[in-house]
């Protein structure tokens, strides 16, 4: 099986391609930016997902598409609303016209986010709850799944729409993401910026998402999905933004200051989300722990930092007394 995964070198990219790949899949990369290793598999790098040319070579006898490809970030989205939704709308329908009209068109995984539902009155926040967006990005993720909806009734093939929840856990991701800002702090010596102390969400490990991504993949090939199947991507489990630095700060042992800052008027301040759907449906489950991705990550950032040479350790493995701290001050 022939897969195109768009965003191939994002943080859910990175993770998914090789996982696919051990699988026995034959994977298609597609993105803007090269790879962060070596690959034996084919790389098709593109301006933009809007460049046709570009798209339309990479779909050529593919069975199913993995669509990440996206301005990921909701400040990106608000200080450049035009290009979110150049990229994740216009892209989006221009990707999917494209395959709609091949002699066998393909399935698709769309990557969503928590974000289409606002903050939400109800917790945790199941699929079948309101799409209530306070931002351009869940708004333009709004209008992805309706076209991905579409697709698959039009085409008679199988989509399934992924809601990600705060996905972490790779030294690639955004430097100004929550967790990736915070463990920088710490190996830097910084302060710890938080906007909206109280504000809690799902944190969810990229090995995880990747998984749930595999197994969606897996049920599709058995033939044992029809139409469009939605699903969050979440533990269940809520953390606020003041318990994660303080267990940053444990796990770290570097007592580091934390500077309260306001809450941005675009944000969501909770999330927690429903599995049951992504449970029952493919049998799997968030199931890393968050204090085991943050202590990966910061073994991640010591390998990277030694090799490059800009700082020379960073603390290491946890003991079993930092591990009882690390649980009194988070319920994991």
């Amino acid at each position: 099986m022939k897969i195109l995964v768009t965003g191939s070198s994002g943080l859910i990219g990175s993770a998914v391609c090789p996982l696919l790949e051990e699988y026995g899949y034959i994977v298609r990369r597609f993105d803007i930016q090269p790879p962060s290793s070596e690959i034996g598999t084919t790389y098709f790098r593109s301006k933009e997902l809007t460049d046709g040319k570009d798209r339309r070579r990479a779909i050529k006898g593919i069975d199913g598409v993995i669509h990440l490809a996206a301005v990921s970030r909701v400040l990106d989205a608000e200080l450049d609303p035009s290009k979110c939704i150049d990229v994740n709308v216009r892209g989006t329908m221009e990707l999917l016209h494209d395959i709609a009209k091949l002699d066998n068109p393909p399935w698709v995984i769309y990557g969503s986010s928590r974000e289409v539902y606002g903050t939400s009155s109800k917790i945790p926040v199941s699929e079948d709850q309101p799409l209530k967006p306070v931002n351009i990005y869940g708004m333009s993720k709004v209008v992805g799944e309706y076209l991905v909806s579409n697709y698959s009734r039009l085409t008679k093939r199988p989509s399934v729409i992924f809601r990600f929840s705060n996905v972490y856990g790779s030294v690639y991701d955004h430097s100004t993401r929550v967790i990736p800002a915070f463990v920088r702090a710490t190996v830097t010596g910084s302060a710890i910026r938080i906007e909206g102390e109280d504000n809690i969400f799902d944190f969810t490990h990229v090995d995880d998402t990747a998984n749930a991504i595999r197994a969606a993949v897996n049920l599709i090939e058995d033939g044992r999905l029809a139409g469009t199947e939605v699903m969050n991507v979440a533990s269940g489990r809520g953390t606020t933004l003041m318990q994660l630095a303080n267990l940053v700060r444990t796990i770290s042992g570097v007592d580091i200051p934390i500077i309260k800052k306001k809450l941005r008027d675009f944000d969501v301040n909770h999330f927690i989300g429903d599995p049951y759907r992504l449970e029952s449906l493919l049998g799997v489950r968030c199931k890393i722990p968050l204090y085991i991705g943050i202590q990966r990550l910061l073994n991640d950032f010591r390998t990277d930092i030694n090799r490059t040479g800009y700082i020379t350790e960073i603390p290491g493995k946890m003991s079993r007394n930092m591990i009882n701290a690390v649980r009194q001050e988070v319920s994991l």
